[in-house]
């Protein structure tokens, strides 16, 4: 068997974005069960930039310090980014309660 991959599928939708993630190991495929969170945009610019009210590139630019080997080549790919590292710190946070 080849190394185990994991898929994330995305479906933006009008009204609501559907996802789902698999693995692939070889030609077998298993569903997993990840928990959602979902976080304001200024709960996000907080968690990045320190400032609720942050501009994009604030945010585009604080990623790319926080990650240093990320390289987004666009706005959208920064801010999926900066929701990852707001669920990181969120999750840090939850742990130390």
């Amino acid at each position: 068997m080849g190394q185990a991959i994991r898929i994330i599928g995305i479906d933006p939708g009008l009204r609501r974005t559907g996802w789902g993630v698999i693995e692939r190991d070889g030609t077998r495929l298993s569903h997993i069960g990840l928990p959602v969170a979902e976080y304001a945009p200024n709960v996000v610019k907080k968690a990045v930039v320190g400032a609720g009210h942050a501009e994009k590139e604030q945010v585009s630019r604080m990623v790319r310090l926080l990650l240093p080997k990320s390289r987004p080549e666009s706005s959208d790919a920064a801010d999926a980014l900066a929701v990852a590292i707001c669920h990181a710190h969120h999750m840090a946070v939850r742990l130390k309660v």
